[in-house]
């Protein structure tokens, strides 16, 4: 707006004088701006000096409990600190509907300058709560005390909290393929519009919740791969023990990267992969590559072999090609399977190619990004054609 009411003013002067009073009003005005964006950057951190401050996660959370279920302990929490350079009290208070508790370690505590408190947070409904959608919020309010009792500062997080009504209990363990208990961090999913939505946050080695009949999905992960999964169904008053058994040798990574030759055919596929062994050593392990023809076994290959495979993981590579050479138009399947012994202790989903297909650029391309980067070509374009018209 300021860089419009310049360049009105200076429409009057000769087109030379316009263009240079023009760009340095331009710079003045970036000048300005970027002053008041540091500006906005610095005021939130000056005002909480004053006061108190306020943070953590809880605001973030949307729970779904039944009534009679306490959530899990799960890493929910706010961080209260004391910015200023006197020792201050804090008091914490919860809002909350008629049956549903909000549970924190402590309520009333001291701060001393720059120190700050980490506070869990969990939620207890009664059976008699009534099943609905609610806002639920925890405060803090800091306090000087003196001469007299003067309030210095405070801060509040909400979340929301949805009742449920019908509902069943699911208990799901985490367990080895031996049987031992396993600590996976489990979760619970449901499918909303094609996309896994959690409905559970992950808990280690154990579990248990409350949820609405329906379908659902468990999954164990440990050290940030999937171990493990498994569908269930849960019906009103319904109560289901699952055990989830997990690999404890299976892939972290699994990759196969067609090459080409000069001329576009397929040359060969470089298959890499990662082995993760998380329990416990194991003996005699191998890893072997099976590729498939169109769903029928084509190959079987030993890529890699351990007398003793320790806890951790191994990278490797290969480089595939058929004996019979590659069939156009024909997919080839190739799957990775891992033993301890005699034992298959893993199977991998297989990976897909098929030689014959449009690759390369031409496949690759996005055409919708190509689309608005020449769209935004012919719209600067046509500006400057048209600033360039009124100039002459």
């Amino acid at each position: 707006m300021i860089a419009l009411l310049i360049r009105l003013t200076l429409l009057p002067l000769s087109g030379g004088i316009m263009r240079e009073y023009w760009e340095k009003a331009s710079r003045l005005t970036v000048a300005a701006l970027f002053f008041v964006l540091v500006l906005s950057l610095f005021l939130p951190a000056l005002a909480q000096a004053q006061g108190l401050g306020f943070s953590g996660n809880f605001y973030r959370q949307h729970f779904e409990l039944s009534p009679g279920e306490t959530s899990p302990a799960a890493d929910v929490y706010v961080v209260v600190s004391n910015p200023s350079d006197s020792t201050i009290r804090v008091k914490m208070t919860t809002q909350s509907p008629p049956g549903v508790t909000l549970l924190l370690p402590q309520d009333d505590f001291t701060l001393s300058p720059g120190g700050q408190q980490k506070l869990y947070i969990n939620i207890n409904v009664s059976p008699e709560a009534a099943p609905g959608e609610y806002t639920i919020a925890v405060t803090a309010q800091a306090y000087r005390e003196g001469t007299g009792i003067k309030v210095t500062g405070g801060g509040q997080q909400q979340a929301t909290l949805t009742i449920l009504g019908e509902s069943g209990r699911v208990v799901i363990t985490s367990v080895t393929q031996d049987g031992e208990p396993f600590p996976a961090r489990i979760g619970a999913y449901q499918e909303v519009d094609g996309e896994l939505t959690e409905v559970r946050p992950p808990q280690k080695g154990k579990l248990e919740a409350r949820l609405v009949p329906g379908a659902y999905l468990a999954q164990a992960h440990y050290q940030d791969i999937k171990v493990g999964e498994q569908s269930f169904s849960l019906a009103a008053d319904e109560e289901k023990d699952i055990t989830l058994v997990c690999y404890t040798l299976c892939l972290a990574d699994f990759s196969v990267s067609p090459t080409y030759s000069d001329g576009g055919e397929l040359a060969s596929t470089r298959i890499a992969y990662t082995i993760a062994n998380l329990h416990k050593p194991l003996k005699d392990v191998r890893t072997v590559l099976k590729v498939e023809l169109d769903g029928k076994h084509l190959d079987d290959t030993e890529l890699i072999s351990f007398s003793t495979l320790d806890v951790g993981s191994r990278e490797g590579s290969y480089n595939y090609a058929p004996a019979q050479g590659w069939q156009k138009n024909h997919t080839y399947g190739f799957i990775i399977e891992l033993y301890a012994g005699d034992k298959l202790r893993y199977q991998s989903p297989p990976q897909e190619v098929t030689p014959g297909q449009p690759h390369g650029l031409p496949g690759g391309v996005n055409w919708l990004v190509i689309g608005g980067i020449i769209a935004a070509v012919a719209i600067i374009a046509g500006v400057v054609l048209f600033i360039r018209r009124r100039r002459a």
